[in-house]
């Protein structure tokens, strides 16, 4: 079994009418060997809410200088989850953000028919650890400071930094 930890950043917080403007992800084994990290922009072609910029530290100039096209990005992340065939994806809020995110997006930008390849299961960090603390969902930063998972806080936002965040949570928590 492999594990692929992703994240993304988004242009906002609805899962049907946002896209993503930054996906990343790392892929590790069954024996917790890194195998492989990939961090990509997507560039929509729309400038983004000053907002988004504000917490995320991505500029509209960022996203036309790095950014692959919405298709290009969907075929990126397709061909990893066929590269690493079994999987189970991991993330922090992935159930009910990121994972139908992610769908809806690779809907609207893929014209293959089985648009999705397959994920084993999906593990979301942010739900386990809400039960394990029997608290409410905690953001990223306050379950990474109660697990004392060292991190820089101006990085975050990052969907790279998120994912190591995420990775090493996982990992304390399983």
């Amino acid at each position: 079994m492999n594990y692929i930890t992703f994240d993304i950043e988004t242009t906002g917080l609805d899962i049907y009418k946002d896209t993503p403007i930054q996906m990343a992800y790392t892929v590790h084994d069954s024996n917790d060997k890194l195998l492989t990290e990939k961090s990509f922009y997507i560039y929509n072609g729309k400038k983004l809410n000053p907002i988004i910029t504000q917490i995320t530290g991505i500029t509209d100039d960022v996203l036309i200088e790095n950014g692959v096209s919405p298709n290009a990005g969907v075929v990126m992340w397709q061909t990893a989850l066929r590269a690493f065939q079994p999987l189970t994806l991991v993330g922090y809020n992935i159930v009910n953000f990121d994972f139908p995110m992610v769908q809806n997006w690779i809907n609207n930008n893929s014209s293959e028919r089985f648009k999705f390849p397959a994920v084993c299961a999906l593990i979301d960090v942010m739900i386990i650890i809400a039960a394990i603390k029997k608290s409410k969902w905690m953001k990223l930063i306050k379950a990474a400071e109660a697990y004392d998972i060292s991190f820089k806080a101006e990085e975050l936002h990052d969907a790279l930094a998120d994912v190591h965040v995420t990775w090493e949570l996982y990992k304390k928590i399983r």
